[in-house]
């Protein structure tokens, strides 16, 4: 995975991504499975220590996702299974 630039403003409660980029996993065809020209997240500043942090808007632009099957499964999942998830099965 690689990010061009990122910006994040605590205070601001915003996350500015460009260029975000996610490799396709092993034994699929190469290249990228994901590709993001901008994301930008605002978040609730007073939520920010809380169990549960809210996110009223996230934007995505120029998005490209390349779903690949392959013998029973796809590079989707290959990829969400690699997320490590804690015992309240949110990611961690």
């Amino acid at each position: 995975t690689t990010v061009d630039s990122a910006g994040v403003s605590l205070l601001g409660g915003r996350l500015d991504l460009k260029g975000l980029a996610v490799d396709n996993p092993a034994g699929y065809s190469g290249g990228q499975i994901l590709r993001c020209g901008r994301i930008d997240v605002d978040v609730k500043t007073g939520t920010l220590f809380s169990d549960v942090v809210e996110i009223p808007a996230i934007e995505i632009s120029d998005l490209e996702l390349n779903i690949e099957q392959k013998l029973g499964a796809n590079n989707v999942t290959d990829v969400v299974n690699h997320i490590p998830f804690g015992r309240s099965g949110n990611p961690c």
